[in-house]
């Protein structure tokens, strides 16, 4: 598998002096001779990789689905403390990404949780 180096470019966006939003753009380009799963693993891990730098510049989640542009075919939920983004794979696995760290397969994903796993 050949990752190519992917270029990440934090831009922000200011107003009348006060820092309006984050911008965070995530380009990468991956081999496709890989399976479907393991890209939408690599795609999961950038945008948590993202996501916790867009935490960490504006030290909540808010805005972060909108803000990162994440593609359509990824769900993305976020609120003020959490983050997950999530993605089915063409072998129907459910792949999941979290703010807390965890990446990888689920059984399911109860509609607006930020976590992958159930506490």
């Amino acid at each position: 598998m050949n990752i190519h180096p992917g270029i990440l470019m934090a831009g922000v966006s200011l107003g009348a002096g006060l820092l309006l939003a984050g911008l965070l753009y995530v380009v990468f380009v991956v081999d496709f001779s890989v399976s479907d799963e393991t890209q939408i693993e690599i795609r999961l891990s950038q945008y948590q990789s993202a996501a916790e730098i867009y935490g960490n510049r504006l030290t909540d989640f808010v805005g972060l689905c909108r803000d990162l542009g994440i593609t359509p075919d990824v769900t993305c939920v976020a609120n003020a403390d959490a983050f997950r983004v999530s993605a089915t794979a063409d072998n129907g696995a459910l792949l999941c990404g979290d703010h807390t760290g965890f990446l990888g397969r689920v059984p399911h994903i109860p509609s607006g949780a930020t976590d992958c796993q159930a506490r």
